[in-house]
């Protein structure tokens, strides 16, 4: 290897000599960081959270989950009294961690809605998550950083044909990305 003739930079030309590179060792280290916050708040959320809220590390970020009894009466989207402490900690743990996009995401099982003020379990879902989503936001979260979707029974994560199952497709998630 020849190391005596180096190139030099022409006038004018600020370019690094190997961008690809630069450009990955930034992409690396700011992944490094993102997966060190991840797990930070994967950690703190099991050890105050404790059945409250699970967690799910995933490509895309951290899946937090609450079933609906915990912030729910049946076929509600007022949040329970007790449930408002639990999310006053919580939005206390998120915003520890740092910057994340934070999409509020309402579930429900499969069977109909019955009467009410919803006329379907896509309108149930969307009130659940909009009510986090609105405490949030009562707890000084940058509205630019949260998003509100509703999932109705389309994403269930066990069967519905027993009551365990659709219990736990009555969720809200929080996806952090």
């Amino acid at each position: 290897l020849d190391t005596s003739v180096a190139s030099q930079p022409e006038a004018g030309d600020t370019e690094p000599e190997n961008p690809p590179l630069a450009a990955s060792v930034g992409a690396n280290a700011r992944a490094q960081v993102v997966e060190s916050q991840t797990r930070r708040l994967a950690r703190l959320v099991e050890e105050r959270f404790r059945g409250d809220v699970k967690t799910a590390e995933q490509d895309s970020g951290l899946l937090l989950t609450i079933a609906d009894v915990v912030l729910f009466d049946s076929a509600s989207a007022e949040l329970q009294a007790s449930a408002k402490p639990m999310l006053t900690r919580l939005a206390g743990t998120l915003k520890e961690v740092g910057e994340a996009q934070v999409s509020v995401e309402g579930h429900t099982d499969n069977r109909p809605v019955q009467g009410g003020e919803f006329t379907s379990n896509w309108d149930l879902a969307a009130a659940r998550a909009n009510a986090v989503t609105r405490f949030l936001l009562s707890q000084g979260f940058d509205p630019r950083r949260l998003h509100s979707v509703s999932y109705a029974d389309t994403r269930p994560v066990a069967a519905n044909d027993t009551a365990s199952g659709r219990a736990a497709n009555r969720r809200v998630e929080l996806q952090i990305q």
